[in-house]
């Protein structure tokens, strides 16, 4: 497994979103880094652009001082973590444990950089193979060649490389038949009156042949060589496993769940012992059923016949973190490779990470170009004291939305009151809005108490549900909104205060208003400065940041190391959450909380979104009296769909068997959620 560490290059230049067009040229001039540049905006990295778009934009405009456009499609990792991408996403900008980016890189190069990564280690494993090996192109000029071969030879590679192959081996293998396709298998070879034993095969990329790869030994070496190829064989596949797995600790178990091989970096603390080879021999699942540790990561792949991941806990109360790979041979389990890393020390690191997140201010999580504007806009309006109406489905952030424009606010240092006008029973809703005096009824408090607007003196006070406030109280309200003043209840008293209003609701108060509901001049008085958020629905760029900022919350909230699979981000994203936010929030907790993996995956997350609705629905279609054929298709569709997800797990499993694609399956299912619904 590859870390952003190794794939990293060196940090761009970071420049403000509202830096000149000298300025940028003049730090891309002075910098080694000439293609791609950083933007910031309030200390943050948002976006970033390149030298040639740069200079596309010069010459397609002039060079005005308009804000030239930049791209937002990249991704805050850590130096630490291991290296995955996300789906459309180019750039990825690396932080350190304290928060401060330290490089960056695109998907292209990280990929380039692993792939040579992956091809030095396999030069290294082929040139400590023992095994001669040479490549040839199709005129059969020799292209590489390993260290065996040079021993084996005798002579060194740049006297050899771009030779042709034919002129310097007498061969019993047809080697312009190979080029056809065709293998030859222990063909003796003779090169300067040394006789070699070996194997002449195609080199493919795909279904095109571009060369021929010739396997050797020495003739006197066969018996030792056929072993040999026999030990590249496993370890080849033993390093395809590697490559998908973490690379700290490395042990190699066969079909029974015996410890046969032993690499890495031993974790001498879980084993309590620091010799290697002690563990030869060892069965792992006798080891769980002594409670040596648990759970064993080699039964639960013997169990379920794939990758599984988990974390082991030694009876000392040592963590380590296993994956478990299973290799097949001919479609039999020979070997499953466990990669396994000690976790025991990161609860300290989490904490600290925690503390260092927990002084963040609040802001939204966002990705789409929507909820951008909105910020943009909120961040302007904060400026001024205008009230505010904050309109949007439940759950879609209102109140996430009111903090970010107090904190913005020249208010930020005053308080923030946040009221929620449908929890405040009828009766006790005007005197805990403007406070009320001494003896006003009976068991007010002897000394009075002030109300939320008293208390949102200096600050901001945030009405959410707005909607719900009884029509009295409405006109008490629009009364605080002109005079900046209000009464307490049983008092005659007058009490200025200076606050910002900041109002919400989830229904149509034009509406409520022509019903008689709501008052129009209150109304008015609100709706000074109207921002509509947008539902999850219509935003779903923003489900994949939301979906991994709530990921992260609750792995530091519960002391978790889980992580969604990018299946389970992509069901996540085909889904109408029409509790938005809200709903999405509680979906990840539930997954997180009730999943007994640490790689949250589609077959968990489908029944956790689709499931309750559909189950629910029992009823069997059968046809007993005549009705328009559109709805006999949809009761059948609505039945085969039924029956589908109760037999299979997943969108791709219910869509093959239906013969329809996924897309086609979550659409129906969210239709089916919305009538019933």
């Amino acid at each position: 497994m590859f870390y952003w560490q190794d794939v990293m290059r060196p940090l761009p230049p970071v420049l403000s979103v509202h830096a000149s067009l000298d300025d940028i040229l003049g730090r891309i001039c002075t910098s080694e880094e000439s293609e791609l540049f950083l933007l910031e905006k309030d200390g943050a990295i948002i976006g970033y652009s390149s030298y040639f778009r740069l200079m596309d934009y010069i010459r397609n405009t002039g060079g005005t001082d308009d804000p030239f456009p930049y791209e937002t499609d990249l991704v805050p990792v850590s130096v630490g973590k291991p290296v995955a991408f996300y789906h459309n996403m180019r750039v990825y900008v690396i932080y350190n444990a304290q928060g401060i980016p330290v490089g960056c890189t695109t998907r292209e190069d990280a990929e380039n950089k692993m792939a040579h990564l992956r091809l030095r280690e396999m030069k290294r494993t082929f040139d400590s193979a023992g095994i001669g090996l040479i490549t040839t192109d199709l005129a059969f000029r020799i292209t590489s060649m390993n260290e065996t071969a040079e021993s084996l030879l005798g002579l060194r590679q740049d006297l050899l490389i771009g030779r042709d192959y034919r002129s310097l081996i007498d061969t019993e293998a047809d080697l312009e038949a190979v080029l056809c396709g065709k293998r030859f298998f222990n063909k003796v070879s003779r090169f300067n009156h040394k006789e070699l034993i070996g194997n002449f095969s195609p080199v493919r990329d795909k279904k095109e042949i571009h060369g021929v790869i010739h396997l050797f030994y020495q003739r006197e070496q066969y018996e030792a060589s056929l072993n040999e190829i026999e030990y590249v064989r496993n370890l080849n596949a033993d390093l395809q496993a590697l490559y998908s797995s973490s690379n700290e600790e490395i042990i190699v178990v066969n079909h029974e769940g015996t410890i046969i091989r032993v690499a890495g970096t031993l974790q001498k603390e879980f084993w309590q012992t620091d010799n290697p080879s002690e563990l030869i021999g060892l069965n792992t699942l006798e080891l769980e059923a002594n409670s040596f540790f648990s759970p064993s990561v080699t039964r639960l792949v013997l169990e379920s016949g794939k990758k599984e991941g988990t974390v082991q806990t030694t009876r000392s109360g040592r963590k380590m973190w296993a994956v478990g790979t299973p290799i097949y041979h001919n479609n039999q389990l020979e070997r499953i490779v466990i990669i396994s890393r000690d976790i025991s020390e990161l609860n300290q690191l989490r904490e600290e990470v925690a503390e260092v997140k927990r002084q963040k201010q609040t802001a939204l999580i966002y990705r789409s170009k929507k909820m951008e504007v909105i910020a943009e806009k909120a961040r302007r309006i904060a400026q001024v004291d205008s009230t505010i109406l904050l309109i949007g489905e439940s759950g879609v952030g209102k109140e996430v939305l009111a903090t970010l424009i107090h904190q913005e606010s020249p208010r930020s240092k005053g308080p923030f009151i946040r009221v929620n006008c449908s929890a405040i029973p009828e009766t006790l809703i005007e005197s805990e809005l403007f406070g009320y005096e001494k003896g006003a009824f009976t068991g007010a408090d002897a000394a009075g108490k002030p109300g939320f607007f008293e208390m949102a003196h200096g600050g901001t006070i945030f009405l959410d549900e707005v909607s719900e406030l009884p029509l009295h109280l409405q006109a008490k309200l629009l009364r605080v909104l002109q005079e900046k003043e209000i009464i307490r209840v049983g008092g005659t008293k007058t009490f200025s205060i200076s606050i910002r209003v900041i109002a919400a609701s989830n229904r149509n108060l034009e509406e409520m208003v022509r019903q008689g509901q709501f008052r129009q001049d209150l109304y008015y008085r609100l709706n000074v400065i109207p921002i509509r958020i947008p539902p999850l629905r219509e935003r779903r760029e923003d489900i994949m940041s939301l979906a991994m900022h709530f990921l992260l919350k609750f792995n530091e909230m519960y002391g978790l190391n889980k992580n969604f699979s990018r299946d389970a981000i992509r069901v996540l994203e085909g889904y109408d959450w029409p509790g938005n936010v809200r709903e999405l929030q509680n979906i990840v907790e539930r997954l997180m909380v009730t999943s007994g993996r640490d790689l949250i995956t589609e077959e968990e997350v489908i029944p956790a979104l689709y499931d309750t609705p559909l189950s629910r629905n029992k009823d069997t279609f059968t046809i007993t009296e005549i009705m328009p054929l559109k709805d006999a298709v949809e009761k059948v569709e609505t039945e085969l769909i039924r029956l589908a997800m109760q037999k299979y797990r997943t969108a791709a499993e219910v869509a093959r068997v239906l013969e329809v694609s996924p897309a086609t399956i979550s659409r129906k299912i969210n239709q089916l959620i919305k009538k019933k619904s």
